[in-house]
């Protein structure tokens, strides 16, 4: 597969997400309605760091998902920022 020269680097998409507002900007505790959006903060913050090429986004997010609690919640974010782009519904 020839990787795209314009595709944007899942570092890139992650802080674009994170600078939207829609996830929580600090790790305070917070209400359990909004511990999806915390959740998905930590995912992405991690998917900064890990800083992957566009091709490896899918290997990345299952790296991430293994160094967290590995449940359900942590994999349905990983799974809705790959399949849907992390964009709120």
């Amino acid at each position: 597969m020839t990787p795209d020269p314009d595709a944007l680097r899942p570092r890139d998409f992650a802080l674009l997400l994170l600078a939207s507002g829609d996830t929580p900007a600090t790790a305070r505790p917070r209400p359990a309605a909004t511990a999806p959006a915390e959740l998905k903060r930590r995912v992405l913050e991690e998917l900064v760091v890990l800083d992957p090429e566009p091709v490896l986004l899918e290997e990345a997010l299952v790296e991430i998902v293994a160094r967290f609690e590995r449940d359900r919640s942590t994999r349905a974010v990983a799974v809705d920022i790959l399949e849907n782009g992390g964009r709120p519904r």
